[in-house]
């Protein structure tokens, strides 16, 4: 076995953190589908007999979009646990996917989906900025 591969016990913990982020994730999302149908169901209900501001439809549109991005970006972080997840069955979790050196276990720590090492992280936004510089 490589040292760079992980052994088949941290695997197991780095799946069970995993598993344990993605049920936070899901219950989030949930929880923001049921404060979406609540929301949906009290505009709709009858307020004909009350004069309603358009301030107040200003705000409720608001939230209900604040809620839709929250719900896109919690999306977004699903996929890259559910990715992360593969990798651990795979047996690639924790390797960099540039440079193939082990990602140090404090960042996987802090971000369990992490599919780059710092060193390769920080050089991939330098290089995003860079380009972005230059295409103003």
């Amino acid at each position: 076995m490589s040292d760079k591969m992980l052994t088949k016990e941290e695997l197991k913990e780095h799946e069970t953190n995993l598993l344990k982020e993605r049920q936070k994730s899901l219950d989030y999302i949930n929880k923001l589908n049921d404060n979406q149908k609540d929301s949906v169901r009290e505009s709709s209900g009858d307020a004909s007999a009350y004069a309603i501001h358009q301030a107040d439809h200003g705000s409720d549109t608001y939230y209900r979009e604040n809620q839709v991005l929250m719900m896109e970006k919690e999306h977004q972080h699903l996929k890259c646990l559910n990715a992360a997840l593969k990798r651990v069955y795979d047996g690639t979790y924790g390797i960099c996917e540039i440079c193939g050196k082990r990602i140090q276990p404090k960042r996987l720590e802090y971000v369990p989906h992490a599919t780059y090492c710092i060193e390769c992280r920080s050089a991939e936004d330098e290089k995003n900025k860079k380009k972005n510089r230059n295409k103003k």
